[in-house]
């Protein structure tokens, strides 16, 4: 912890008498009260919960090591494939992302018949 009983955004903590279950617990907020996110579960490893809780103050919690940096490598091997795919994609301009189904029909005014002109359906549907 940053300073005594006065945790700072980011820091880590685990419960030691607190009333919230066993877990690693990130500062999320400071501002009326300590606000926590779960993001451990009670052996450290990495847990997304979306577990908040608030608490008055920090007295019942100890410093932790942050769960994020214990992925074993095998783990970690295989996820960076789809880190590779997902950053690919992102970078990707925008008007590449979105592909556009409609294809412009064009139309001679000579070859469509008066029914076709009317009805205003395309003489030629070209290749859709």
């Amino acid at each position: 912890m940053s300073d005594g009983d006065n945790p700072a955004v980011s820091d880590h903590l685990r419960p030691t008498d607190a009333d919230v279950p066993d877990g690693v617990y990130r500062v999320v907020g400071t501002t009326d009260g300590v606000t926590l996110l779960r993001v451990g579960d009670a052996d450290g490893r990495r847990v997304v919960t979306g577990e908040v809780r608030t608490v008055p103050d920090a007295t019942g919690f100890e410093a932790a090591e942050n769960p994020a940096g214990n992925r074993s490598l095998g783990r970690t091997v295989a996820g960076v494939p789809q880190t590779l795919y997902w950053q690919l994609r992102a970078s990707r301009p925008r008007w590449q992302r979105t592909r556009s189904r409609r294809r412009s029909v064009a139309v001679s005014s000579s070859s469509a018949s008066s029914a076709n002109r009317s009805s205003g359906y395309p003489a030629t549907l070209g290749a859709y």
